[in-house]
């Protein structure tokens, strides 16, 4: 009889355990989620559009501040923007006219084309969190993730149609120049006529440890 009681009475604690167990499992649940909700940045936490930090460099024109934000000067931004804009205004027009159903068709557009493209040049240029352009453009998340898409999408259609942006090896008369200035400079280099940045390939090893440190 006693054992019995002993056992009833350790399936209670295991049952009582457990209830804790859950309740603390919920509660740490709803303290992130609420956690989650405080830290949401919404259209309230940024700058109006005109001005953010983008408004700012947008207005004084400075290259040091264009090639910080986007790697390019005003110059070649320009020429960018001169393709890249009626590219998506023309995608901006057909979600208007109903032919194109995606996200954003009938809303006001917080940004314009030239505003889309900095953004786009932003996130590829600039090393940081997607919130730091969304602060610098003045972005709540969602618009600041359909523009970047939009961005991305047209900026790829836009070097597709300009020559001088197109990666292109050069004539074998000017590979033996490019080879022939390289090795001038660098002797162990011999038959090299470029370099590729960010670029990692298995390469032949050489036998001799200072041409190994050349390439």
């Amino acid at each position: 009889m006693m054992r019995a009681r002993q056992r009833r009475r350790a399936l209670q604690l295991r049952k009582i355990a457990m209830c804790k167990k859950g309740l603390l499992a919920a509660k740490i649940v709803m303290a992130m989620n609420s956690l989650k909700a405080r830290h949401y940045l919404t259209r309230a936490d940024v700058l109006p559009i005109d001005e953010t930090p983008w408004a700012h460099i947008k207005a004084t024109k400075q290259d040091g501040a264009a090639m910080q934000l986007m790697g390019i000067t005003w110059g070649a931004f320009d020429v960018l923007l001169t393709t890249f804009s009626p590219i998506i205004e023309a995608l901006w027009e057909s979600r208007k006219s109903g032919s194109d159903n995606k996200r954003g068709a009938g809303r006001r557009r917080l940004l314009k084309a030239c505003d889309v493209l900095a953004l786009t040049l932003a996130w590829i240029h600039v090393p940081t969190y997607t919130v730091m352009l969304m602060l610098v453009f003045g972005l709540p998340p969602g618009s600041c993730s359909g523009y970047l898409k939009d961005g991305k999408t047209v900026l790829l259609q836009t070097f597709r149609a300009i020559p001088e942006a197109r990666v292109e090896w050069p004539s074998p008369e000017k590979m033996k120049e490019y080879a022939e200035l390289i090795s001038g400079r660098q002797p162990e280099l011999q038959g090299v006529f470029a370099f590729v940045d960010g670029l990692n390939l298995a390469i032949f090893e050489p036998p001799y440890g200072i041409e190994q440190n050349a390439y």
